[in-house]
């Protein structure tokens, strides 16, 4: 059920704000932007399809898709703070605890995409089943997730995940919770090298490990272009190894 749980903001209010002052801009949310947007249209997803958020956030993947020509879109989240600050894009948005089996309002959605959620969450063959209901039948859902487990680190730990994913360990997920994966991929290729020494040197504060690491304008500039690159070859060209996990799946018609 929606709103199974009393709202409130399980993550430190640190990760919102640094949501909130980067994601209309920087690199690394842009490029996980695009990569769903680039992976729905490809499943035939148009401005004229409803699209739904799960775990919106500071609502940045809403504010890409307004942008861009969509006006069915909505945003599901349970916190408080993040709801507030996506009120601004102009998106339906909903109170949805994602963590307990849930009904999404407005189903059933042409697509749904969830970034960087489904690694919080405890049952995640449940969210994907109960996301897979909120779907049209041919609906499609696009997952984007912190990938391999040898990068598990405190930050990980700091930003309250379960897990990391394999491409084989979310396509078994989504078929466990009847979808149909249709591509996958790793994404930030550019990043794999300073993850895998911030794991094995147990880089941390304490308070950095819950922000989103920011580069100079320069650097962001750069890394944005790497990552265009990346996203505009098909799934099955992309480097074998990355810091994300995308996978873009079905329901069965």
């Amino acid at each position: 059920m929606s709103g199974a749980r009393a709202a409130t903001d399980t993550l430190p209010r640190e990760h919102f704000a640094s949501l909130a002052r980067l994601e209309d801009r920087y690199w690394w949310n842009q490029t996980r932007y695009r990569a769903a947007l680039a992976a729905l249209e490809g499943g035939g997803a148009s401005p004229a399809s409803s699209v739904g958020d799960l775990g919106c956030g500071t609502g940045g993947f809403l504010r890409f898709l307004r942008a861009r020509g969509f006006s069915r879109v909505a945003g599901f989240d349970l916190s408080p703070l993040a709801l507030a600050a996506a009120a601004e894009s102009g998106a339906a948005l909903h109170s949805v605890d994602l963590g307990a089996p849930f009904d999404l309002p407005g189903a059933p959605w042409d697509a749904l995409v969830s970034l960087d959620v489904i690694e919080h969450i405890d049952d995640h063959v449940g969210f994907l089943r109960s996301a897979a209901a909120g779907l049209r039948p041919g609906g499609m859902i696009f997952l984007c997730a912190p990938a391999f487990p040898h990068l598990f680190s405190r930050w990980d730990e700091g930003l309250h995940h379960f897990r990391r994913y394999t491409r084989r360990t979310l396509a078994a997920a989504a078929r466990d919770a009847g979808l149909e994966p249709l591509a996958s991929s790793y994404l930030f290729a550019v990043a794999y090298p300073a993850l895998l020494m911030r794991r094995w040197l147990g880089w941390n504060d304490g308070r950095e490990a819950c922000e989103i690491p920011t580069v100079a304008a320069p650097v962001d500039r750069f890394l944005g272009w790497i990552e265009r690159g990346e996203v505009a070859l098909p799934p099955r060209l992309r480097p074998p190894l990355g810091t994300s996990v995308v996978l873009l799946a079905r329901r069965p018609a």
